[in-house]
């Protein structure tokens, strides 16, 4: 670490405290060359993380993006309510973070939200699914249906 008052490398750790929200430390120094101590701030790095969309561009990844969709599939089939549409989005930006294949394909961030309306809402889950699969007649839908139901009995049993 370099001294903020001679420039010069080398400190020693005096003291070491968690910050309140868990995901900082704030550690007070000295200076092994002027004695002088200083205060640096240790916090975890998320790495960048990046989609990649069906025409192979990469883009950085946009939470705002699965909660819009999640928005607009769940909307006019339950009560529209924030808290549910939050959770969904967090579960499925938790599942993105641990996934350790990145880029991630935006056909496995559909899957992930997919699945996440599966549990919740059924008709929700046909809503996004006929955008997401780009349905084009009423035999997609009705065949994505039929999945649906033989998904249901095997989660029954």
């Amino acid at each position: 670490m370099i001294c903020p008052f001679c420039q010069q490398r080398g400190s020693i750790v005096k003291d070491s405290r968690e910050l309140l929200d868990g995901t900082s430390v704030r550690r007070r120094r000295a200076c092994l060359s002027c004695q002088m101590r200083f205060t640096t701030f240790e916090r975890i790095e998320m790495r960048q993380l990046c989609v990649l969309k069906r025409s192979g561009l990469r883009e950085p990844f946009d939470s705002i993006k699965i909660e819009r969709s999640v928005g607009i599939a769940i909307d006019k089939c339950r009560e529209h309510r924030m808290d549910l549409i939050r959770s969904i989005t967090q579960k499925v930006i938790e599942r993105i973070k641990t996934d350790l294949r990145h880029p991630i394909s935006t056909k496995k961030i559909g899957d992930l939200i997919l699945n996440e309306l599966f549990k919740v809402d059924q008709l929700s889950c046909v809503r996004f699914a006929s955008v997401y699969k780009n349905f084009h007649t009423l035999d997609d839908i009705t065949r994505f249906i039929s999945h649906l139901k033989a998904v249901n009995r095997k989660l029954r049993k």
